[in-house]
């Protein structure tokens, strides 16, 4: 867990290095260093002292200033290519091979990583990201003395005084459809979010003109496998992405989940952490699996129980630390679970990647009643598609992907409004914003040799996981300097799932069929047939309640929120969703996290 922060100005003023650098400081608690170097300042925090620019002064005599968040997990063999040099720590390595190989040893780093260098003698600067975006990474131009700035976290540049803090009013019609912001694009204008498997490569001298280029697709190649020996082959290389990541005193987050509970079994943590509600359970509650779970084999679990009151009294504080509008329900009792376990921990393994690459959303498979409809004639089912297009409910919805074309109707496994709901309720100019074809658009095209089950996979893995799943992990652990790790982000297990035939994902309803099957050996039955609950929220009661039903109209009907909303529809929303009359709490979520949100960073920063 770490930071970094840079800006680049000719003038050499550098006074406001320290105020970003400190902004970012819950991301690395134990170490921070500034180094100012020409037009150029530097700023780090970080857990990780092999990471710290001042224990590495031998880099610095071959002319090279670098800083690195995250870990390089196969380090050990990458060190081996070099027998003739001593090579301690990471960004030790990193020089060595930016030395022999400039840019082209990125594609083979297996970690979690966002790598900066400053190369004095060509006077440039690199920034690469992780092949997956599990760390951040933003970049901005939008700059009153013409600096350019780069940091993990957007909330660095709220501390400049050269930062020109504007909205963009564009943002906000897609993020009702996403419930996230799909990048590289932000809330900010003029702020980018260096993309997942790609490097900025900056001319420092020139006026820092640069240029971005891509190291990594993801490709899926299937191939036929024997069943046997996938999973012999997921379990060997599991079993090594954990032990990999594993650290002194490690806990893991456990819900009744397959994920969480296979890489706690494989583990062993002394320390599990799981999160319940005040009430409705049921569900709404997987911590009770998870105790099962852990009494099962002999380690501690540790639960916090959330209340309504508690999660809506954070969630100003919850939307700061997301950086951008966070619609995910699932943001909110994760907050509280990092904070729990870090009273406990210094870090965490976790579940995800898993659902991406594997197949494991309920979206990615047909129900059985999809199965009966798609049994139908095509002719017939476009025909019903033409009725139910206009009808609300879940039956209507499926007759309409029935009738479709998975182009049609998949943007992710996050859909809130539609594009034409979301437009409906935004007041100019917010309502003129890219649509969410945007986005999907040119991935479908790019993908549309793949099958519809691997057409959506692609969907999530480009902008569900970098944008959603990954920030919601990364933001929320990063708010208390939790380390979280991901073993099934290892770049081992995501080409074992890049060569992997649909039905290894998914059959007969069954999702993450390949996983599952390889669990058996691990975990008991019951968790292995368990389905997916996604970490559910009872946010559909705790809208019931009076106390917070008042707290959420008194910002629907704010002068804040006039500005961008029609408030006579929201208001309409959450007043239908109290009366019991419509299920509205994802929508009424979405429109409350964005508000909360611009009040943080808008109107009390």
């Amino acid at each position: 867990m770490g930071s970094i922060a840079v800006k680049i100005q000719k003038e050499k003023r550098f006074q406001d290095i320290e105020e970003m650098n400190r902004r970012l400081g819950h991301r690395g608690e134990l170490h921070n260093e500034i180094l100012n170097h020409g037009i150029l300042a530097l700023g780090t925090n970080t857990n990780e002292s092999q990471n710290l620019m001042k224990n590495n002064p031998s880099v610095e005599k071959q002319g090279l200033i670098i800083a690195i968040d995250g870990e390089i997990f196969d380090q050990e063999q990458l060190k081996k290519e070099f027998p003739k040099d001593k090579i301690d720590t990471t960004i030790e390595l990193i020089a060595a091979l930016y030395r022999r190989d400039f840019t082209k040893f990125l594609p083979r780093l297996n970690g979690d990583f966002v790598i900066f260098i400053y190369d004095k003698h060509r006077d440039i600067a690199i920034v690469a990201r992780d092949a997956f975006g599990v760390k951040p990474f933003f970049y901005t131009n939008n700059t009153k003395d013409g600096s350019m700035m780069m940091a993990s976290e957007i909330k660095a540049f709220i501390g400049s005084d050269s930062f020109k803090k504007e909205l963009n009013n564009k943002a906000l019609s897609s993020y009702l459809s996403f419930q996230y912001a799909p990048g590289p694009g932000t809330f900010f204008e003029e702020v980018y979010a260096l993309a997942p498997g790609s490097y900025l490569l900056i001319d420092v001298g020139r006026n820092c003109s640069y240029s971005i280029e891509k190291y990594y697709e993801y490709e899926m190649h299937p191939i036929k496998g024997d069943q046997k020996e996938l999973e012999e082959q997921l379990i060997t290389v599991l079993k090594k992405a954990v032990e990999r990541r594993r650290s002194p005193g490690m806990g893991s987050f456990l819900s009744g989940g397959i994920d969480s509970s296979l890489i706690t079994t494989l583990l062993m943590p002394e320390k599990t952490f799981s999160i319940g509600f005040d009430e409705e359970t049921g569900i709404f509650d997987e911590s009770i699996h998870a105790k099962e779970l852990a009494d099962i084999l002999g380690i501690e679990n540790i639960k916090y129980e959330l209340t309504g009151e508690e999660a809506f009294e954070k969630l100003g504080e919850i939307q700061y630390f997301a950086d951008q509008p966070h619609g995910n329900l699932s943001t909110v009792p994760l907050y509280f679970l990092a904070n729990m376990a870090k009273k406990h921990v210094d870090s965490v393994q976790s579940g995800e990647g898993a659902d991406e690459f594997f197949g494991g959303y309920s979206s990615f498979i047909d129900g059985p009643q999809m199965r009966k409809y798609k049994k139908l004639p095509l002719w017939f089912r476009k025909g019903m598609k033409s009725i139910a297009k206009n009808q609300k409910g879940k039956k209507w919805q499926q007759l309409v992907e029935a009738g479709s074309d998975v182009e049609e109707y998949f943007i992710g496994e996050a859909k809130i409004f539609t594009e034409q709901e979301s437009r409906s309720v935004l007041r100019p100019p917010y309502d003129g914003g890219h649509g969410t074809d945007y986005y999907t658009k040119p991935l479908y095209q790019a993908y549309r040799q793949y099958s519809d089950l691997q057409k959506k996979q692609m969907i999530d893995i480009e902008l569900f996981m970098p944008w959603d799943i990954l920030v919601k992990a990364d933001r929320m652990t990063s708010s208390c300097s939790l380390g979280i790790r991901a073993p099934f982000m290892d770049r081992e297990i995501i080409e074992i799932s890049a060569s992997l035939e649909d039905s290894m994902k998914s059959r007969d309803g069954i999702s993450k069929y390949l996983i599952r099957e390889m669990a058996k050996n691990q975990l008991p039955e019951e968790w292995v047939k368990r389905k997916k609950l996604g970490f559910p929220v009872p946010m559909k009661f705790w809208l019931l309640r009076t106390n917070i039903y008042e707290q959420v109209r008194s910002y629907f009907v704010s002068d804040m929120a006039k500005e961008f909303f029609e408030t006579k529809k929201i208001i309409k929303l959450l007043n239908d969703h109290y009366e019991q009359k419509a299920m509205n709490q994802r929508y009424i979520y979405v429109i409350f996290a964005f508000l909360k949100w611009y009040e943080e960073y808008f109107i009390k920063r």
